[in-house]
């Protein structure tokens, strides 16, 4: 394998040489892209000091496009084995070796000029901090659906009464509106973070170097400009210090909203359970026992509730890496490429299952209505008696009285009378679904147009090199 740094007096071992590769041949095709953008900002940097003249730059801009449509018709069949197998990754030490190889093996002379000012160092950052700022977006469009459905199921069952729980016990009376808005609002919350995770990703590393810039006087506000930066990230040690630490931060988000899921999987396990017989999980949803032919298993639900963790678990596997390192770059970084990749696609996969599972779920309102038993009826009961003048800790204590005597002739039980009453949003009766949409419409104007100014921006570089 020929490398970026062979020079004499630097052969080494082949299999020193593997270990040091790693998998990023393999990983690295999720940057093509990414560093194919940054290497034409780069190039046009360059061009604008001059390093490169108009007829270098449209060479290399113009090879720089063949790779990136040549990666763009691959990605459509991602999962053909043999066309993974053939990528021009295989035969490099990263993507960054590849396209500098490529570029040399189709221009000479004019190809090998286009390192200078970088190194691997900011070229692999600013590939990952435009491959995270795409993947926090593409992320915010699939909350932002799961978080709609779970608002159309609210809406669609907002007169169902169910039981309420606190500490697993049966609480207070509710309504299936009320337990779908409750993620749905979880999940709003998690997409404002969302917009602040992006802006703390939108600064451009390009121009750091290995961590101390380089002794070329490139303008790294244009070449951020140009990759539709919103600010450049100006000292070039921190550049090198945020590694590790920006991919910790996109999946401990990932983390935030997949807690959500979680506890919505919890819930609707022990509601598919025949004691509870709340809600039907339908057969395309499960799978079935090798020994038990009667049973119908919602594993896929007990895998959504674990995946929060797993996503984690990539997380501090980050944060153990780079614990330890002083400034500057250290080779480690490079084991950071796994969880980060890994974390994202089991974030992808969990809220994209997820949102088939909310509108298929089969919801039981007569079984739940039943369940609604005299006892959660307390606290309105003891209510009621503070509305007529009596202090609440006298009127706590004669509820509690008459529920031990069994004198509920007076409590007002039926729980759509009891939901139907004035109360504040917030309440089962007014679950605040139109508050929740109304946030949910405000974020998703900012993740379209902010989506759509991003990839007019890629799209100019790429059609307009």
């Amino acid at each position: 394998m020929d490398t970026l740094w062979k020079k004499h007096g630097c052969e080494t071992d082949e299999e020193i040489l593997a270990f040091t590769t790693g998998d990023d041949p393999v990983l690295d095709i999720n940057l093509v892209p990414f560093d194919v953008i940054g290497s034409i900002a780069h190039a046009r940097g360059l061009n604008r000091i001059g390093v490169l003249n108009e007829d270098e730059t449209s060479a290399i801009c113009g090879v720089l496009c063949e790779i990136y449509h040549e990666h763009d018709a691959g990605a459509r069949h991602e999962n053909d084995v043999r066309a993974r197998q053939a990528s021009p990754l295989q035969q490099d030490e990263d993507v960054h070796s590849m396209l500098e190889r490529v570029l040399t093996e189709k221009l000479g002379n004019t190809g090998k000029k286009i390192h200078a000012g970088r190194s691997r160092n900011d070229q692999v950052l600013t590939a990952l901090r435009l491959f995270m700022k795409k993947t926090v977006l593409d992320f915010m469009h699939s909350v932002e659906h799961l978080c709609g459905l779970l608002c159309s199921s609210g809406e669609k069952y907002r007169d169902i009464t169910m039981p309420g729980y606190t500490h697993g016990q049966r609480a207070m009376p509710s309504t299936l509106a009320f337990w779908h808005a409750q993620y749905a609002e979880g999940l709003t919350e998690a997409l404002e973070s969302g917009k602040a995770l992006y802006s703390r990703l939108d600064s451009s590393p390009l121009g750091a170097a290995a961590g101390f810039g380089a002794p070329l006087p490139l303008d790294r506000a244009y070449t951020a400009q140009l990759m539709g930066f919103g600010r450049v990230q100006v000292n070039a040690g921190a550049v090198q210090n945020s590694r590790g630490r920006q991919e910790g931060a996109v999946l401990n988000w990932l983390a935030e909203a997949g807690s959500e899921i979680g506890k919505m999987c919890r819930d609707l396990l022990q509601f598919s359970t025949s004691e509870f017989g709340f809600v039907r999980i339908p057969g395309k949803f499960c799978t079935g026992s090798s020994i038990m032919p009667q049973k119908k298993n919602p594993d896929v639900l007990e895998l959504l509730r674990a995946t929060p963790a797993v996503i984690r678990a990539a997380r501090n596997e980050i944060e153990d890496i780079i614990s330890g390192l002083g400034s500057s770059y250290h080779r480690d970084f490079q084991l950071t490429k796994p969880p980060l990749f890994r974390g994202i696609e089991h974030g992808r996969k969990m809220i994209s299952i997820m949102s088939k599972i909310i509108p298929g779920l089969e919801w039981n309102a007569e079984k739940m209505k039943q369940a609604c038993s005299i006892d959660l009826f307390a606290t309105h009961r003891a209510v009621e008696l503070v509305n007529g003048g009596i202090s609440f800790r006298n009127a706590y204590a004669q509820t509690a009285q008459e529920l031990k005597e069994g004198n509920t002739e007076q409590w007002k039980t039926d729980p759509d009378h009891v939901l139907s009453a004035p109360s504040p949003s917030g309440s089962p009766s007014r679950p605040g679904l139109y508050e929740i949409r109304k946030s949910l419409h405000s974020v998703q104007e900012w993740t379209k147009d902010t989506t759509e100014n991003l990839e007019k921006c890629w799209s100019r570089m790429i059609c307009g090199s």
